[in-house]
């Protein structure tokens, strides 16, 4: 019932035709670089202030397929990277060891996350600073984008 009133939301929010999304990973960057190598952002849930480069490591082009997943914490945007956004995924995350890089979709910085592992296999739970609706409306974006429909954990079903 949830997911269907979600849906319906999204629809109705986003109208006929669904509004293109940007998806966009910035790396962290020291903050003495001249100003115009450094772009500065607020993560919203913590308030930390964090410099990053202005151009992104990877972005909405990089991505295979996008699903929802729902968390006790709300929805989770899980992606899965093409080939180059997988490869550009892990070296981003092999450089930055014990740095941050940052999310942004749409322009607005959504989460800020400390690297202590490197993900090789191309797969990214986004849990960020997004509203169920902005959570789908970016899942049905990314996937139209990469040629595919939306995509949904299914509901497990009582034997």
């Amino acid at each position: 019932m949830r997911r269907e009133l979600l849906i319906a939301l999204a629809a109705l929010v986003t109208g006929c035709a669904a509004p293109v999304h940007t998806l966009r990973f910035h790396e962290e960057v020291p903050a003495n670089l001249p100003a115009s190598r450094v772009r500065r952002v607020t993560i919203p849930t913590t308030g930390q202030q964090i410099c990053i480069n202005p151009y992104p490591t990877i972005d909405e082009k990089d991505v295979h397929q996008a699903r929802l997943e729902f968390t006790n914490a709300g929805e989770a945007v899980v992606l899965q990277f093409d080939a180059h956004g997988t490869v550009g995924l892990a070296e981003m995350m092999t450089r930055l060891r014990g740095q941050y890089f940052v999310v942004l979709v749409d322009e607005k910085p959504v989460v800020g996350i400390l690297v202590d592992r490197v993900i090789k296999d191309g797969r990214f739970h986004l849990l960020g600073n997004l509203t169920d609706a902005e959570a789908l409306a970016l899942v049905e974006s990314l996937n139209k984008a990469a040629g595919r429909g939306p995509v949904f954990d299914a509901p497990q079903s009582a034997p």
